[in-house]
């Protein structure tokens, strides 16, 4: 079964702590099954930088090799081997997470002999590895300006089913961009509004 999860408010003046709060317990009470947190760059190998160890061994990390050329071409990497790149820096993670010393030299990547703690809370497998999940992205983008597409609760089951076709464990609803949440209580509303992709 493909879930449905959310990314969590971040964006404008009214996110604050406690919509963020109030939409997590609202939408893990309706059956979303993650929350998510996108951000373009974060020190995934230091699990307590960024968002931690705070769920208490929860913690999946979703990577992405990223879909805009011009942001590539900002940062001075080749668009094209970004497939090899996310290889790669898999293998860093892993290292990084495991035993130290940790040393690691490739085509993309150099991390001279060190020790890099804290290590990530060891899972109940016994695991101090936490997964990395396999996941579909989709955007909230209604209402819709001119020629721009527009999805809404049809669009966004049409991903989920591609997704559930294609064998994604899951399904990211991203609503950052959504330009009708324009205040706390409109975020408030979002886990209700998507509830619908649950059934």
């Amino acid at each position: 079964m493909t879930g449905v999860g959310l990314c969590v408010p971040q964006l404008e003046f009214h996110v604050t702590a406690e919509v963020i709060r109030t939409f997590a317990q609202r939408a893990e009470s309706l059956g979303f099954s993650s929350l998510w947190v996108q951000d373009h760059f974060m020190y995934v190998a230091h699990p307590q930088n960024g968002y931690g160890n705070f769920p208490g061994g929860r913690l999946v990390v979703g990577l992405g090799a990223g879909w805009s050329k011009e942001e590539h071409t900002a940062v001075g990497t080749d668009f094209r081997q970004r497939g090899s790149r996310m290889e790669e820096f898999i293998s860093v993670l892993h290292s990084c997470w495991g035993a130290d010393p940790v040393r690691h030299r490739g085509p993309f990547f150099e991390v001279p002999e060190c020790s890099v703690n804290p290590k990530p809370v060891q899972r109940a497998d016994g695991s101090t590895r936490p997964p990395l999940s396999v996941w579909h992205r989709t955007f909230v983008s209604f209402p819709a300006r001119p020629g721009r597409a527009q999805p809404g609760i049809d669009g966004l089951r049409a991903d989920l089913e591609v997704a559930r076709a294609k064998g994604f464990r899951e399904v990211i609803v991203e609503c950052n961009f959504w330009e009708e949440i324009d205040s706390p209580a409109a975020w408030l509303a979002v886990p209700d509004r998507l509830a619908p992709l649950l059934g």
